[in-house]
């Protein structure tokens, strides 16, 4: 059986925002699916450090707990910080984010994570709304979606965002997303 290795990646170079993530792969190879997976036009993104050999892991659970206390002690040092692989809820969700500080300007969007690390992808360029990404300022609102249920069917999930951002379309709002 392979060990999982934990590999920190930097983007952006000289920037604050890190990328964490484990494979049985080398580094090599994992920075490279990396760069695939963030579209940072024409930005560098440069490998800064690699943790594998005592960091090595038999159980991808482990593994998971290991990413999370270290995103913990990476933020308490001024770090942005995305998992490629954060621990996924049994549940999807509905989140918003309020674009630009413009309340009236919202994106919605459906996830598995939680909705702080949905919005800590979308900030990061991993599997982002474009439109989110360039915004200059974002945060969740919560005042707007946390009295919404979980569902547990990714199609019950899109259901719900499509109901969500019509919602706030007739409230007004000038909505993006919502598939």
């Amino acid at each position: 059986m392979s060990a999982y290795k934990i590999y920190i990646f930097e983007i952006d170079k000289g920037s604050r925002k890190l990328y964490i993530n484990f494979s049985t792969k080398s580094e090599a190879e994992c920075f490279a699916k990396f760069k695939k997976k963030v579209k940072k036009g024409n930005n560098p993104i440069s490998l800064t450090k690699s943790l594998g050999g005592s960091e090595a892991f038999s159980k991808q659970k482990d593994t998971r707990f290991a990413i999370d206390e270290m995103i913990t002690d990476l933020e308490r040092m001024d770090f942005e910080v995305i998992a490629g692989a954060p621990l996924q809820n049994d549940y999807y969700q509905v989140y918003v984010i309020e674009l630009n500080n413009d309340p009236r300007t919202v994106y919605v969007g459906q996830t598995k994570y939680s909705p702080d690390e949905r919005l800590r992808q979308h900030r990061l360029g991993y599997n982002s709304a474009s439109i989110v990404r360039k915004a200059e300022k974002v945060k969740l609102r919560p005042d707007l979606f946390a009295h919404i249920e979980e569902v547990y069917t990714k199609p019950d999930s899109l259901h719900l965002e499509s109901e969500v951002a019509e919602y706030l379309r007739w409230k007004g709002y000038k909505v993006y997303g919502g598939h």
